[in-house]
């Protein structure tokens, strides 16, 4: 009988099972391939519509990466990208001069402005986006008479021409209803912009007791009732006028109305150059006037030297003195140019706001910053009393008659609110 040997095969079976010390041998796992980068997205609107006077940010662009970061976010060089500045930090569009609609820029002149945007990401996948910015006509209509594009019934106004037309004597007087009629003149009229324009020249005639020219609005309550007088028996407020709070309850009691607030945006157009130091480029743009006094006159003042001109507000005690309050600049004869203060016609917008006996006035810019304020403490200025009312005056207000009589005063009004507590037209 023969021999087997079958150990051998043992032996080599055993070194093949085993490897790393006895562990059983396994398969390397599959390597998962990347996700593919996601490009940017937008959350943003694709169109946007704004007033043809707009200034300042009108749009903000959304951008965003899921995987990673926005690292490059600009507005592409078309042809209506001319008009408009982009912030890729913080994605605003901003318009840094008006657009006029009757006057389209865009490339098909339809007052549609076609932009584009790009966003990229760290990784380097770059996304497109399309806005449609709409400029609308504005509000304001130049083919408009003033009444046309504000509501006067509730103003009347003063001339620096008599009822002849003539420069000398007693100012001529639009009542309420006949400025309210389509009026215009060469001294109140409406701009190429749509704005209200009024403008006083340095001699001219003038109210009873005055020293200086105007083509200014006195507020009328009584919006034409001419059965309500003027003024009230006794100077107790009546229907045409307004009390403020702080006065006793019979003042407030047959007002026109309680306290109140005037919002006025307008751009100063010119002002003198020559006249006395002290007079020199003055303008009363805004009053609160009472029976005899003003418990404000605010005044613009652009001197010669200067590109800017400042604010400032004096207010007057009942029966005294003048207090002033510097609000924008420094209203001395010598003042800087003030670095917040308004070239000529740059738009501002002025508040007048009286709450009982204190008075605030706020200033703002164009793009609706405040820069400027002051409050007036009216508590002992003596117009808590019964027999006294107010009224708001705006304009153009000459304080200064001993310049060139060839120069001018001017303003344009932009918008014009009067409000009160208990006024119904408001």
């Amino acid at each position: 009988m023969a021999l087997r040997f079958i150990w051998p095969s043992l032996f080599f079976a055993t070194i093949a099972s085993c490897s790393d010390g006895g562990a059983p041998a396994t398969a390397p796992a599959p390597v998962a391939a990347p996700a593919p980068n996601a490009p940017p997205s937008f959350s943003s609107a694709n169109s946007v519509t704004t007033d043809e006077n707009a200034l300042g940010v009108i749009f903000t662009l959304t951008a965003t990466d899921t995987d990673g970061s926005i690292s490059r976010l600009e507005m592409t060089n078309t042809h209506d990208a001319g008009s408009f500045a982009f912030d890729g930090a913080t994605g605003e569009l901003s318009l840094p001069v008006r657009l006029v609609f009757a006057s389209p820029s865009d490339s098909d002149g339809n007052n549609a402005y076609e932009l584009t945007f790009e966003a990229e990401d760290n990784d380097g996948a770059v996304s497109s986006f399309d806005l449609q910015v709409t400029i609308t006509e504005a509000a304001l209509k130049a083919r408009l008479p003033p009444s046309g594009n504000f509501e006067l019934i509730d103003w009347k106004l003063d001339l620096p021409i008599d009822s002849n037309g003539n420069f000398f004597g007693s100012s001529d007087t639009i009542g309420e209803r006949e400025l309210a009629d389509a009026y215009e003149s060469d001294f109140f009229y409406t701009g190429h912009d749509g704005g209200l324009v009024m403008m006083a020249p340095v001699v001219g005639a003038t109210t009873p007791s005055a020293s200086f020219t105007r083509t200014e609005l006195r507020e009328m309550l009584r919006r034409g009732d001419t059965s309500i007088s003027t003024r009230g028996a006794g100077d107790i407020p009546n229907g045409n006028n307004w009390a403020l709070s702080s006065q006793p309850a019979a003042a407030q009691a047959d007002a026109g109305g309680v306290d109140g607030a005037l919002r006025v945006t307008m751009a100063v157009n010119n002002v003198t150059t020559t006249g006395s130091s002290g007079q020199v480029g003055r303008i009363i743009i805004g009053q609160i006037h009472a029976k005899s006094d003003e418990p404000i006159r605010l005044y613009y003042r652009k001197l010669p030297s200067n590109s800017r001109g400042v604010i400032y507000a004096d207010h007057e005690i009942s029966g005294g003195a003048d207090v002033r309050f510097e609000i924008i600049g420094d209203s001395s004869n010598s003042a800087s140019n003030p670095t917040d203060g308004f070239e000529l016609n740059e738009r501002f917008t002025y508040e007048i706001i009286a709450d009982g006996n204190f008075l605030t006035v706020n200033i703002y810019d164009d793009m609706g910053n405040i820069v400027g304020f002051t409050d007036i403490d009216m508590s002992a200025s003596g117009y808590d009393v019964l027999n006294d009312f107010m009224y708001f005056k705006v304009g153009a207000y000459h304080v200064n008659n001993t310049a060139d009589p060839a120069e001018i005063a001017q303003v344009t009004i932009y918008e014009l609110t009067n409000t009160h507590v208990g006024y119904p037209f408001r």
